[in-house]
């Protein structure tokens, strides 16, 4: 049985890094709003091209760097090890720098023939602008998987919500100043792409700086838990060289990063072919990018939010899960794994359900003046339980040392949606929504080749069925239910923006009601939430827990 301080001191972690990650979410949807109406759905596409390449490379950079070092990291500091923890910080500093620093250059100096390659050519000062945020980024990752390891969110958390507010602020601005720049009305949407981008480097400094900061603010504190070590430890154990210390942590990144680089090519492969594909459909090159923006610059954002809760409890299991097998604590492992599943179905599921049931009223009512797109949302809502299903079921195997298995998933479920790109987006009456059922496919094939291996490889038994019964039931509720309020409300003559907020906040009231009814929300899950003491106690009193 997972001991409940651990279980409280995971889920509280877990929740911080959620709270940070929501409002960062937030603040990056925010202003996709006046950047949107500043540089338009074609304006979007090469900005969504050029952000999906860079992704690529950031990957291939740093990616696997914070869940890597914090599995690292948090297997010493469970024995007590911090000396050998901080020397594993020290030596990723070097390697995250040069990996960052030759896709820096790639990116940087590779940018025409790239942009070439993928028959993308107007994002091509989009990714010469995104080029230094690689080797920035590379940095930052060391930073966080560091502090994650040592078992706190707080500075990643932080990071993470200043790290976007300044992206916001400069993405609107620079994309405004770069936009009148242009001399010829083609230009106009290159040129506004491109400043869009380069406010992502600015809000990457800024959170490089954070975490600094924090490091510096604590480096006392580390310093003590060294010297600690050392009195206590034979010199002679302690002496560990850099080149080992390196190559363990590249061949631990790496299958990380494989896998994480494979998934990602699934947005590259609908950046490369999307416009491709629709022209062969019959739409022209201006048509065929606008709807490529609704996807990258709609679609995508809109199904973000609620995904990022899955890669919160994903980024907090790893470290851990990694401590409970350091200590061979099979029970913890086991009971981890259902705790970050079912807190994460219990937020991605209703919210897929939402999306799904209100999925043009609410890009109509955010982007007013390009509210085209709200069939993605109808059609591909889905996709938030199924890619959050995959990610909180990567981050367990990743912990236990089984990092090949998500790789070899991510490959067969972008060979799925390859196939099916080709096939579905050139259908006329099908175009864009291809690429939305092509990623169901890809994440469901992932997804059931991760849960297989999952199962087999830990020996946890994991109660899908259960995980999945209550919150799909009152999700199914809580979508008819906004569905059919909006259009009452509209038929009233309410107008599309209060008719929105109106069914979404009834929808999610009825949600959590019904969840409560139904048994749908342990006791145990609530005090594991911040204040969960607190919340049970009121619902304990109205007989409802």
């Amino acid at each position: 049985m997972l001991d409940k301080k651990q279980a409280h001191n995971f889920v509280k972690q877990a929740m911080i890094l959620a709270v940070a990650s929501l409002v960062s979410r937030f603040i990056g949807f925010i202003y996709l709003l006046p950047l949107t109406a500043t540089i338009g759905d074609v304006g979007n596409g090469i900005y969504g091209r050029a952000f999906y390449i860079y992704s690529f490379f950031l990957i291939l950079s740093s990616a696997g760097m914070p869940a890597a070092i914090s599995k690292l990291v948090a297997e010493r500091v469970s024995i007590g090890r911090y000396d050998d923890a901080h020397r594993i910080f020290r030596v990723a500093l070097v390697v995250a720098a040069c990996f960052g620093a030759v896709c820096m250059g790639i990116l940087f100096f590779g940018a025409r023939f790239i942009t070439d390659l993928l028959k993308a050519p107007n994002s091509y000062y989009s990714l010469i602008a995104l080029s230094p945020t690689v080797f920035i980024v590379a940095i930052m990752a060391i930073y966080r998987g560091y502090f994650q390891g040592l078992g706190t969110m707080l500075p990643t958390s932080i990071s993470q919500v200043v790290e976007q507010i300044f992206n916001a602020i400069f993405s609107v601005v620079l994309a405004r100043a770069f936009l009148n720049l242009a001399l010829i009305a083609a230009d106009r949407p290159i040129y506004g792409a491109a400043g869009g981008t380069a406010g992502t480097g600015v809000g990457a400094i800024f959170g490089l700086l954070t975490v600094i900061i924090f490091y510096l603010y604590n480096r006392k504190g580390i310093k003590q838990s060294i010297k600690d070590v050392k009195v206590s430890t034979p010199p002679s154990t302690l002496q560990t060289p850099h080149s080992k210390i390196a190559w363990l942590i590249i061949r631990t990144a790496a299958p990380i990063i494989a896998g994480s680089a494979v998934l990602s090519f699934s947005n590259l492969i609908d950046a490369t072919m999307a416009t491709s594909r629709l022209m062969a459909g019959g739409f022209s090159p201006t048509e065929a990018e606008a709807l490529y923006g609704q996807l990258s610059g709609k679609y995508s954002h809109m199904i973000t939010l609620p995904i990022s809760m899955a890669a919160v409890f994903a980024t907090a299991v790893i470290p851990s899960i990694s401590s409970s097998k350091a200590v061979k604590d099979s029970a913890a492992i086991e009971s981890k794994i259902n705790t970050a599943l079912r807190l994460t179905m219990l937020i991605c599921v209703p919210a897929a359900a939402g999306l799904t049931a209100l999925g043009s009223p609410i890009i109509a009512m955010l982007f007013r003046q390009f509210p085209e797109g709200g069939m993605l949302l109808h059609i591909g809502a889905i996709n938030v339980v199924f890619i959050a299903l995959n990610q909180i079921l990567t981050g367990p195997l990743q912990a236990t040392g089984y990092m090949r298995i998500p790789v070899f998933a991510a490959l067969c479920g972008s060979v799925v949606k390859v196939i099916a790109n080709q096939f579905l987006i050139p259908v006329p009456q099908i175009n864009i929504i291809g690429a939305v059922i092509s990623t169901s496919l890809c994440y469901i094939t992932a997804a059931s080749i991760n849960w297989h291996w999952l199962k087999k490889t830990t020996g946890a038994r994991i109660g899908f069925i259960g995980l999945m019964t209550k919150p799909v039931a009152c999700s199914v509720v809580m979508g008819f239910l906004c569905f059919i309020i909006h259009k009452a409300l509209q038929f009233a003559g309410t107008g599309n923006t209060i008719s929105t907020l109106i069914a979404i906040l009834t929808g999610f009231t009825v949600y959590v009601i019904l969840m409560v009814l139904f048994k749908g929300i342990s006791k145990e899950d609530i005090r594991l939430l911040p204040f969960g003491k607190k919340i049970s106690s009121v619902l304990e009193k109205r007989n409802l827990l």
